[in-house]
């Protein structure tokens, strides 16, 4: 600036809507510098000093009630950490977008241990939060980070959460998105991403979660959980979740409870991992649970911190409200204390290429265990693998009916009462010699089965309708007719290398073909 003869720096200033700015390219329009600066709202424009001292948040909400009297806008948040003492209020403003220059760069801090840091009384939409963290100076004992009562189409993007009672408090939402966010080391005992509320029917619509990282602690000493629940959704319709890590909580990493009804639910590439008290999934509630997906993930470790519980599943399933359509397709169930997986409900349940593998450890806890409170059909497992469970792979209870068990691989065998098989089919490692005696069991996987002594059999525990089996024996018992529920052509009397064949029908089993050899 060229000052004129006897003219002062002072007197020459200019105001930013006198000086022009003209952006780059041949049809770009010249403004003004005041133009350009409105596009875009700094905290430190109405007072904020971000040093993690003084109390920002009137200087941080003059701000947003500022950019609400436009319209809407962007408010930018420079490096520094802010402290607020009572909530920033959302309540009356659309089209927001509040950014800071990263995680850990930028920080919003409360200094209240039961106010949350952003509350919206309101139905709000088309707003978006990225790039900071939020977190506390005390322990929380109430509020959330985000506690909102009706967001639509707003994205929660790139941010780290912190020291949280509840992290994320999504009392009602439609078609938002929560992704690349890190949910860690809580200082209160709540949830990070709690969905609706119990008691309340028709609470959310529309969730994708990307690519977020849940955890219960602070990711490095896992024994010493705080946060009670990593995933809460009550009245939920379509939840999306995908490439997610979830894991080191203290009651479990996910609880669906809906009161009314909870459906469409599609988890893809999601880990939960290392529980105490509960289960990784607990799947419960009065409502209706209607189209739930699990592709891909993994349910490992539950009840596996200090203290842990040993009746902790990978996934429990709770004998109330109704169920329909819960699929687990390529899944894999790892190191659970109780069972990788155990239904107490009879909906339609279906487990495909799935792995059960290092669960349980004793009764009742087994690699797959179905547990219905009355007689009742049970479940799906096609083309699943059960490796080094214990003390079984697979356990129905003497209530199961009509469980379908086909294309298996067992190592171990299975604990399967009479009359609770519909159809089974694969390979079972297990031991396929049976003593002889009054009564004998075998296998509903084997085809072929040797029979060793020589004590006189009258029955078999019934399988499946349809089993065929071979009997081959290496002494000289008989087979008795007519006795318990084997059905023959007449006494079968044995001999070293005879065989008999015989079919189950459910319940009875006849003779097909006998050889002394």
């Amino acid at each position: 600036m060229t000052l004129a003869p006897g003219q002062s720096r002072a007197a020459a200033a200019l105001s930013s809507d006198q000086v022009s700015y003209q952006p780059l390219g041949a049809v770009a329009v010249e403004r003004t510098v005041r133009d350009k600066l409105r596009e875009q709202v700094s905290v430190k424009d109405f007072g904020a000093v971000g040093d993690g001292v003084a109390d920002d948040r009137a200087a941080i909400q003059a701000a947003i009630d500022q950019l609400q009297s436009l319209g809407g806008g962007r408010l930018f948040l420079p490096a520094g950490t802010y402290n607020v003492g009572a909530a920033i209020d959302l309540s009356a403003i659309d089209h927001l977008w509040i950014d800071g220059c990263g995680q850990d760069n930028t920080t919003i801090r409360t200094t209240s241990a039961t106010a949350s840091i952003f509350f919206c009384g309101a139905d709000r939409k088309y707003r978006k939060f990225s790039n900071f963290t939020l977190g506390s100076t005390v322990a929380k004992t109430d509020g959330a980070h985000f506690d909102l009562l009706a967001e639509r189409r707003s994205i929660f993007q790139d941010l780290k959460l912190s020291g949280w009672f509840n992290a994320f408090r999504l009392r009602g939402f439609e078609e938002c998105e929560i992704s690349r966010c890190k949910i860690v080391n809580p200082s209160g005992a709540g949830t990070a991403l709690l969905l609706g509320a119990p008691g309340a029917g028709g609470q959310g619509a529309n969730l994708h979660v990307i690519g977020c990282f849940l955890r219960g602690n602070d990711d490095i000493s896992q024994n010493a959980p705080t946060g009670l629940w990593g995933v809460q959704a009550f009245d939920v319709d379509a939840l999306y979740m995908i490439d997610s890590d979830i894991g080191g909580f203290v009651q479990g990493d996910m609880r669906i409870a809906p009161n009314t009804r909870a459906a469409n639910f599609y988890l893809t590439s999601c880990f939960f991992d290392a529980t105490r008290s509960n289960h990784c999934v607990l799947i419960e509630g009065d409502g209706v649970k209607r189209q739930f997906s699990f592709s891909n993930c993994w349910f490992a470790s539950a009840g596996k911190l200090a203290q842990g519980n040993v009746e902790a599943c990978g996934v429990a399933i709770r004998n109330v409200g109704a169920y329909a359509g819960l699929e687990f397709n390529g899944c894999r169930f790892f190191n659970n204390s109780g069972s990788g997986a155990r239904l107490e409900y009879p909906g339609s349940i279906a487990f495909k290429t799935c792995v059960f593998e290092s669960n349980g450890g004793g009764a009742p806890r087994h690699g797959f265990s179905y547990i219905p409170a009355v007689a009742a059909p049970g479940p799906l497992l096609s083309a699943c693998s059960f490796v080094a469970n214990g003390p079984k792979g697979l356990s129905l209870s003497e209530l199961a009916r009509q469980v379908r068990v086909l294309d298996v691989d067992l190592d171990n065998g299975a604990d399967v009462p009479a009359g609770t098989l519909a159809k089974a089919s694969g390979y079972d490692g297990s031991s396929d010699v049976v003593a002889s005696a009054t009564t004998i069991r075998i296998s509903p996987w084997h085809e072929f089965v040797d029979i060793s002594g020589g004590s006189n059999i009258a029955g078999i525990h019934a399988t499946y309708s349809g089993h065929l089996v071979t009997l081959k024996f290496d002494a000289a018992p008989t087979v008795i007719d007519a006795s318990q529920n084997l059905v023959l052509a007449g006494h079968f009397v044995a001999a070293a290398g005879a065989t008999l064949t015989l079919r189950c029908d459910g319940a009875t089993w006849w003779e097909v073909a006998r050889s002394r050899n």
